[in-house]
């Protein structure tokens, strides 16, 4: 029987698949600046010439995406509204083969500004929009089927932060399913009360993402040290972001540096995203690390190098690491 979900008054059949991957958290739209120069940071009263681009945005919506365009099914449980942004966020979620569950919020779409600079650093100015008011008890627990859970956008869905998350990958967990957690960047300072909601879900969580930042953030230790820290708390694999540098996985048994792909900085923003989509597709087909590790590094420097892809395909992966290494 197909699953019919309700959209303000307008109803729209899922084609009833039981997905892939299943992911939970921020939609929104994003607001992409061209890559700007870096003396633009302390300035004001200036006038800025810049290309503007309108994307689908949030961690979850890019995960999604990115999972999708490399062949996973892919079901993504969020908050949208009735208004035109929310409607034309819909449109690409569906065009792109993408199950989507709206947890239904009267309120206004989420909005992220995105100033990119010529270093590949970005700052981001959000609006958490209807994202905001998501709940573990706006979701239908018969949705979290498949083979992977993935949270995403954590602190953007602050309602579902601590146990809210926890109870989700406990549900995952019952019926077998792997889990990842993308934390990101903790816009209020990584708070002891912050942190502390985030190792609560650790013994439940498979997969950890961050970047080395978030890191020193969350454990307030340097890589290794805190690493160790997040491990020790029940993390099976911390797939790390590490800019230029590539990537660290960390695990009980050793850490893997994998070395990034040398690619001009075109658009950096929803480069992690892209990355963790990838090596959870490479962890669902049981690759080993150094494999997944290299992949994911590939499909974050395709989304970094050519705006034309902003999610790569799995031939795209393919075809950029046979041409790279050549």
């Amino acid at each position: 029987m197909k699953a019919i979900r309700i959209y303000k008054n307008l109803d729209f059949v899922c084609d009833g698949m039981s997905p892939d991957v299943v992911t939970i958290g921020d939609v929104n739209l994003d607001i992409i600046t061209s890559p700007l120069t870096l003396d633009l940071v302390k300035q004001k009263d200036v006038e800025v010439v810049s290309k503007f681009s309108l994307a689908l945005g949030g961690n979850t919506g890019n995960f999604a995406m990115a999972t999708s365009k490399l062949g996973l099914k892919t079901r993504l449980i969020g908050a949208l509204s009735s208004d035109p942004i929310s409607k034309w966020l819909i449109d690409i979620l569906m065009g792109n083969k993408i199950d989507f569950c709206n947890c239904f919020k009267e309120t206004q779409t989420a909005i992220t500004f995105a100033l990119t600079y010529q270093d590949g650093s970005r700052t981001f100015i959000s609006d958490f929009g209807a994202n905001s008011l998501l709940s573990f008890e706006d979701i239908n627990m018969d949705f979290i089927e498949g083979k992977h859970l993935n949270r995403s956008g954590y602190w953007w869905a602050p309602k579902l932060m601590g146990a809210g998350t926890k109870n989700l990958f406990q549900n995952a967990k019952a019926k077998g399913l792997s889990t990842s957690l993308d934390i990101g960047w903790d816009p209020e300072g990584w708070s002891l009360k912050h942190r502390e909601s985030i190792y609560e879900c650790l013994d439940l969580c498979d997969i950890l993402f961050l970047n080395d930042k978030e890191l020193k953030g969350l454990t307030r230790a340097e890589l290794d040290e805190g690493a160790r820290l997040l491990l020790k708390k029940g993390v099976q694999i911390i797939g790390l972001h590490y800019g230029d540098k590539g990537c660290i996985i960390f695990t009980e048994q050793g850490n893997l540096q994998i070395p990034s792909f040398r690619v001009p900085l075109n658009n950096p923003t929803g480069t992690g995203d892209i990355f963790n989509a990838a090596f959870i597709y490479g962890y669902l087909q049981e690759w080993e690390l150094v494999k997944i590790g290299k992949f994911a590094n590939a499909s974050a420097a395709i989304r970094l190098s050519d705006r034309t892809i902003p999610y790569p395909t799995l031939e795209d992966v393919q075809n950029f690491i046979k041409t790279y290494e050549s």
